[in-house]
């Protein structure tokens, strides 16, 4: 039997521990009671920063559309406003109140005093042009040739490409001017300065300009090689045509320069009513020459052309008496023609490089110049060996 002591001792150690175990879990559930709403903040925290950062990267994704759409709206622009404007846009904008047509007049009237000026006073110091039927007509030719070239170079891209197209032009006029004084099938030539030279100058001035005016080197080099490109193509195949005229012997000249025009003019009808009576008659082939750069162009065409040219350039050869054999004629007609063809697909080249479908608008239904004369000048460069052989 347990002494008094004892238990109540006994009572005394366990009202203890349970005063123990009562405090220990009562400060546990003090401390559940003030973790928990903390947990609960960092976990609303927590969502708060990736419903935060969730948001963010909308924005940001936003954003970058929104700059990328932006960039491509300025892109878009800059191409429409190159697409409208001119080299004469900025003048007739601050001079003109936006009349471009009455500025381009304008500029074109000074640049044909400065040219005529020039051509004339050229003229005069070349003794051996005093004697030709250009002499005779100088007056109109600067004039009209000025002013023209004035205008066209107003309504270029930018006024780098009209400068440009002014140098070309005094190019072309000096080796018309050497053309005239010394024709193709004179062998003695008295001027000091030839063709080459000329050519050399041109090319000289356009790749100065360009590396001065142009924003970087690669953008300067790929413009002076489409300049010089333009250089051969226009103003070198015309000069060639020009150096058939020839004063002393002028009945012939005129009779070459007039079947050279009814082989390329009736090779391109040959052409076309070949390609016309084909597809009338559902033809089943289709030959290309060159189906990425023109599909109007093939194979069957150009024989239709050539039997034109040929026909034609019998009926010229009766008409007008020229001189040569049969099987010359016919040789270098093949070879014209064929070389017109080419002068097409040539021209075809271009516009497709430059993402038109004409060269202009000069001509209703036709296009421009270019696709008028595209063939002729190419035509020419060989029709020019026929004419130093027969001269």
């Amino acid at each position: 039997m347990e002494a008094p002591s004892e238990g109540v001792s006994r009572c005394s150690r366990y009202s203890d521990t349970l005063h123990h175990h009562t405090r220990s879990n009562a400060s546990e559930s003090e401390e559940e009671s003030r973790q928990t709403p903390r947990r609960s903040l960092d976990s609303t925290r927590i969502r708060s920063t990736a419903r935060e950062s969730h948001v963010t990267a909308r924005e940001l994704q936003a954003e970058r559309e929104n700059r990328e759409i932006a960039v491509v709206d300025c892109e878009l622009r800059d191409q429409e406003n190159r697409l409208n404007r001119c080299a004469i846009t900025e003048l007739a904008a601050r001079y003109f109140e936006g009349h471009e047509w009455a500025a381009a007049v304008w500029v074109a009237l000074f640049i044909c005093v400065l040219t005529s000026t020039m051509l004339l006073l050229s003229i005069q110091r070349i003794p051996q042009l005093h004697r030709t039927e250009f002499y005779g007509y100088r007056w109109m030719f600067a004039i009209a040739t000025g002013f023209v070239v004035g205008l066209s170079a107003c309504f270029t891209p930018d006024w780098q490409y009209g400068v440009v197209m002014l140098i070309k032009y005094v190019v072309f006029i000096f080796l018309t001017l050497h053309s005239t004084a010394c024709p193709m099938n004179q062998a003695n030539c008295d001027l000091q300065m030839g063709t080459s030279h000329v050519f050399l100058i041109g090319f000289l001035a356009v790749l100065v300009f360009r590396f001065a005016s142009s924003r970087s080197n690669a953008e300067a080099f790929v413009t002076f090689m489409l300049d010089v490109v333009g250089l051969v193509y226009i103003t070198g195949s015309l000069s060639i045509l020009v150096s058939f005229v020839d004063d002393d012997i002028r009945i012939l000249y005129r009779k070459l320069l007039i079947a050279l025009l009814y082989i390329v003019w009736a090779s391109d009808t040959g052409a076309y009513l070949v390609g016309k009576t084909l597809a009338f008659f559902n033809y089943p082939y289709y030959n290309p020459l060159a189906a990425h750069l023109s599909k109007n162009k093939d194979y069957e065409g150009t024989v239709g052309a050539i039997a034109f040219g040929i026909v034609a350039m019998i009926a010229a050869s009766d008409v007008l008496d020229l001189p040569g054999s049969f099987g010359t004629k016919v040789t270098y007609t093949v070879i014209a023609v064929i070389a017109g063809r080419l002068g097409d697909l040539f021209e075809s080249l271009l516009k497709r490089a430059a993402g038109v479908k004409d060269s202009g608008k000069l001509i209703p239904g036709h296009g421009g110049a270019l696709d008028r004369i595209d063939a002729l000048m190419f035509a020419t460069v060989v029709f020019s060996r026929f004419y130093a052989l027969h001269t």
